[in-house]
């Protein structure tokens, strides 16, 4: 029942995310103006699309191209306490974005600057324009170019890196037929796109 209630898979197992997230009290998102009513689910894929066209300003089909990766990567509905990429039986993979190691560490300090919890699903939004900013550039420079939803999720899926990111043609691109022929090439491109694309046309 915990695991379900922070968006976690419930295994039933005390894994080392879920034992994090246990000595801890999760603060929940407050809910945003999506939201069909007070019962109701928060709509976390189009908060986060509006998070991302509000501070960072980012245009429309950029945001949906983000979040459209971070649905394939997090679960549909975005669990901020999603863990996956497993070694040697534990989770390596952690927030929307499923940032590992050196990136999650990178993490942690932005939401600590922020002073808020790394379950706040606006500082897990947040994070991705940041990085971009800062470690991602090589995304950073595609998605300023992409003029299209289908190229703001290609540049996404480098900034992801899911399985089948092909990093050598990815650095050497020069024009987008190039960065597309590398993202669709990564996994379930095609459920990223769709995501994306489903976004675009709510708003």
């Amino acid at each position: 029942a915990f695991q379900q209630a922070i968006d976690v898979s419930p295994t039933g197992k005390v894994g080392a995310w879920t034992l994090t997230l246990l000595r801890r009290e999760p603060k929940r998102p407050a809910a945003p103006p999506v939201a069909a009513s007070a019962h109701a689910k928060p709509d976390r894929p189009l908060w986060a699309v509006q998070i991302l066209m509000g501070e960072p300003r980012w245009p429309k089909h950029w945001a949906c191209g983000a979040v459209g990766n971070a649905q394939e990567e997090a679960f549909a509905d975005l669990r901020v306490g999603a863990a996956g990429d497993k070694e040697a039986g534990k989770a390596t993979a952690f927030t929307i974005w499923q940032l590992r190691h050196d990136r999650h560490v990178g993490f942690k300090a932005f939401a600590k600057a922020r002073g808020k919890d790394e379950l706040d699903f606006e500082t897990q939004v947040l994070w991705c324009p940041q990085e971009l900013k800062t470690s991602e550039k090589l995304a950073w420079k595609w998605l300023q170019q992409a003029e299209t939803v289908e190229q703001a999720t290609a540049a996404i899926a480098f900034y992801e890196r899911p399985a089948g990111y092909i990093s050598p043609k990815a650095k050497t691109a020069k024009a987008w037929d190039e960065v597309l022929a590398v993202a669709r090439k990564v996994s379930h491109w095609d459920k990223r796109l769709a995501y994306a694309n489903a976004l675009f046309k709510r708003i």
